[in-house]
């Protein structure tokens, strides 16, 4: 005779290990996003920005498609705060690549700072912007969008280090050991 609760209990653990293995899955994709509510009682209080916003203005966000570059105005928080300035647009920036599907999975600009001379800005970012399967002559023209973004935006800086979770970007066909400059190559 088949011992049915043993075989009941195989099923009852495979498939919740199936659900939970699904649940983690979507999760990781962040097509899932668990939202926690621990204390209740807890409000969280308004963000004031009062002293550190100047204002909106327009950007000019560039972008390459198609054999060639192009823009979208979007307006924009504008901060007095220089460095916070330049994460806000180049982080719209990304998510508007994102948006044109430029590139396939979310990028953010975790960190910005400046030499002593505020010449040169580097650019910390939580994975690589340039996808793996791109030419060299796309993934150059990805950050000369980059570039044109900045220099529209009215930023005096002459170049740019280019970093992954503050270390040294890499990439199969570009060297980002040196800095770029902002000027571009064209």
């Amino acid at each position: 005779m088949i011992n049915l609760r043993k075989y009941f209990y195989y099923y009852i653990t495979a498939a919740v290990f199936f659900f939970v293995g699904t649940a983690f899955f979507l999760i990781y994709k962040d097509i899932l996003v668990i939202k926690l509510f621990l204390n209740k009682q807890h409000k969280e209080a308004p963000l004031n920005l009062g002293s550190q916003v100047a204002g909106r203005k327009e950007v000019k966000l560039f972008y390459f498609k198609d054999d060639k570059f192009a823009f979208d105005t979007k307006k924009l928080v504008w901060f007095k705060d220089k460095v916070e300035l330049l994460r806000h647009i180049v982080n719209n920036w990304l998510a508007f690549m994102q948006e044109e599907r430029i590139i396939t999975k979310r990028v953010c600009l975790d960190t910005v700072c400046f030499d002593k001379s505020g010449q040169q800005a580097f650019f910390s970012f939580d994975r690589l912007p340039l996808e793996s399967d791109w030419s060299i002559y796309y993934k150059w023209n990805f950050i000369e969008s980059l570039f044109k973004t900045i220099r529209e935006s009215g930023f005096r800086i002459n170049s740019v280090v280019f970093l992954v979770n503050h270390k040294q970007m890499q990439d199969d066909h570009l060297d980002f050991s040196v800095p770029w400059p902002i000027d571009g190559f064209y």
